[in-house]
């Protein structure tokens, strides 16, 4: 799960200049990231080319990882849930 956060992230938009990344570059991405390897990021996606490439690439990490089963809150370590208006509670 964490891998495919990872590459959520990775794809987030730095830039409205570039298209949705072609099925080679996700496949090359999805291999390297079930090998462990570092991915090469997608900069200068937009909001639109990077979903698009999200979608695309999910389906391909979940052989290796299983289906995705939600999201993850930004809001991860008590020090940075202290810094906001509404801290984040964990499981209690």
């Amino acid at each position: 799960m964490r891998r495919i956060l990872l590459a959520c992230a990775l794809l987030a938009p730095f830039a409205a200049s570039a298209a949705c990344p072609d099925d080679a570059a996700l496949a090359r991405m999805a291999a390297a990231l079930t090998g462990g390897q570092p991915a090469e990021p997608f900069p200068g996606l937009s909001m639109a080319d990077a979903e698009c490439a999200r979608d695309k690439l999910v389906p391909l990490l979940a052989p290796a990882f299983g289906p995705p089963v939600g999201y993850k809150v930004g809001l991860a370590t008590p020090r940075r849930s202290s810094a906001t208006a509404s801290p984040a509670r964990s499981g209690a």
